[in-house]
Protein backbone atom coordinates (compact mmCIF):
# COMPACT_ATOMS: atom_id res chain seq x y z
CA UNK A 1 0.00 0.00 0.00
CA UNK A 2 0.82 3.54 -0.40
CA UNK A 3 0.54 6.14 2.13
CA UNK A 4 -2.40 8.89 0.80
CA UNK A 5 -1.43 12.93 0.63
CA UNK A 6 -3.41 14.67 2.83
CA UNK A 7 -4.77 16.99 0.11
CA UNK A 8 -5.71 13.77 -1.32
CA UNK A 9 -7.55 12.16 1.01
CA UNK A 10 -9.54 15.58 1.47
CA UNK A 11 -10.26 15.91 -2.12
CA UNK A 12 -11.58 12.17 -2.40
CA UNK A 13 -13.53 12.64 0.89
CA UNK A 14 -15.08 15.96 -0.77
CA UNK A 15 -15.82 14.28 -4.03
CA UNK A 16 -17.61 10.87 -2.17
CA UNK A 17 -19.67 13.41 0.09
CA UNK A 18 -21.00 15.51 -3.11
CA UNK A 19 -21.66 12.13 -4.75
CA UNK A 20 -23.93 10.81 -1.43
CA UNK A 21 -25.64 14.29 -2.01
CA UNK A 22 -26.33 13.75 -5.07
CA UNK A 23 -27.53 10.34 -4.90
CA UNK A 24 -30.20 11.64 -1.99
CA UNK A 25 -31.38 14.24 -3.83
CA UNK A 26 -31.93 11.65 -6.51
CA UNK A 27 -33.85 9.52 -4.20
CA UNK A 28 -36.19 12.40 -2.75
CA UNK A 29 -36.92 13.21 -5.96
CA UNK A 30 -38.15 9.61 -7.19
CA UNK A 31 -39.74 9.05 -3.43
CA UNK A 32 -41.60 12.06 -4.40
CA UNK A 33 -42.32 11.70 -8.17
CA UNK A 34 -43.60 8.19 -6.63
CA UNK A 35 -45.62 9.43 -4.31
CA UNK A 36 -47.28 12.04 -6.78
CA UNK A 37 -48.22 8.95 -9.31
CA UNK A 38 -49.57 6.79 -6.51
CA UNK A 39 -52.03 9.88 -5.75
CA UNK A 40 -52.87 10.30 -9.43
CA UNK A 41 -53.83 6.33 -9.50
CA UNK A 42 -56.02 7.15 -6.39
CA UNK A 43 -58.02 9.43 -7.68
CA UNK A 44 -58.05 7.89 -11.50
CA UNK A 45 -59.59 4.89 -9.49
CA UNK A 46 -62.20 6.45 -7.92
CA UNK A 47 -65.78 7.06 -9.72
CA UNK A 48 -66.19 11.05 -10.47
CA UNK A 49 -69.07 11.73 -7.60
CA UNK A 50 -66.46 10.22 -4.74
CA UNK A 51 -63.57 12.40 -6.61
CA UNK A 52 -65.94 15.33 -5.87
CA UNK A 53 -66.17 14.22 -2.52
CA UNK A 54 -63.01 14.20 -1.58
CA UNK A 55 -62.15 17.89 -3.29
CA UNK A 56 -65.27 19.18 -0.78
CA UNK A 57 -63.72 17.21 2.20
CA UNK A 58 -60.31 18.48 1.36
CA UNK A 59 -61.11 21.98 0.63
CA UNK A 60 -63.19 22.04 4.47
CA UNK A 61 -60.28 20.35 6.39
CA UNK A 62 -58.02 22.97 5.29
CA UNK A 63 -60.80 25.36 6.37
CA UNK A 64 -60.81 23.90 9.61
CA UNK A 65 -56.59 23.34 10.67
CA UNK A 66 -56.48 26.96 9.32
CA UNK A 67 -57.84 28.56 12.08
CA UNK A 68 -56.39 26.08 14.63
CA UNK A 69 -54.10 27.32 17.97
CA UNK A 70 -50.42 26.77 17.76
CA UNK A 71 -49.07 23.83 20.16
CA UNK A 72 -49.07 24.66 23.74
CA UNK A 73 -44.96 24.04 23.55
CA UNK A 74 -44.65 26.85 21.29
CA UNK A 75 -46.72 29.28 23.25
CA UNK A 76 -44.91 27.83 26.34
CA UNK A 77 -41.66 28.26 25.18
CA UNK A 78 -41.46 31.26 22.95
CA UNK A 79 -38.24 33.12 22.53
CA UNK A 80 -38.76 36.48 24.23
CA UNK A 81 -37.95 39.80 22.75
CA UNK A 82 -36.52 42.93 24.22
Amino acid sequence: MFAMIPDQAGAQSRKRLKELEKTEERQQEEAQAAEEEGRKRHMDIQSKQTRKEMKRYRKQSKRYNKNKREPFYKRWFRRKRR
